[in-house]
């Protein structure tokens, strides 16, 4: 009867390990082609927490302010506001432009900016291959 039971707590001990461990599984990178990649991670908010660097450098850039031109933050995870990449319903609505510049087969920039000229979601996002997929690790703000 120990036996049973040594063996029963085992089982139930290890098929609670196996459901605490796939709880913080890595999401599958949505593709290794980045123009997909980058329209899955605009639209899902789950695969930009997966695929940020976290901390997520950020520059904000001002333009009136010659003392200080710009400000460089390293965000964690809590500090992150999600969504942290313009959907592409925002961009379409808004008449946002994204432009695509591969710098190296590892470094891509994507540069937001309004068509109007106003200014405003004057962005440009730095992503990096690493580990197998493609992560968000700068955000380079020169809106007004």
């Amino acid at each position: 009867m120990i036996k049973n039971s040594t063996k029963l707590q085992f089982i139930l001990l290890s098929i609670g390990l196996l459901m605490f461990n796939t709880s913080f599984a890595q999401p599958v990178c949505p593709s290794q082609k980045f123009t997909v990649f980058v329209k899955v991670f605009a639209d899902d908010v789950g695969i930009q927490k997966a695929f940020t660097k976290v901390p997520l450098k950020t520059i904000n850039f001002y333009e009136t302010d010659f003392k200080k031109p710009y400000v460089v933050h390293y965000l964690n995870r809590d500090m992150i506001d999600y969504p942290v990449f313009l959907s592409n319903a925002y961009r379409e609505v808004e008449g946002i432009q994204q432009t695509i510049k591969r710098k190296n087969k590892q470094y891509i920039q994507v540069v937001t900016k309004h068509i109007g000229g106003t200014g405003s979601d004057n962005v440009t996002y730095d992503f990096r291959k690493r580990r197998g997929c493609w992560y968000l690790v700068a955000k380079l703000d020169y809106s007004t």
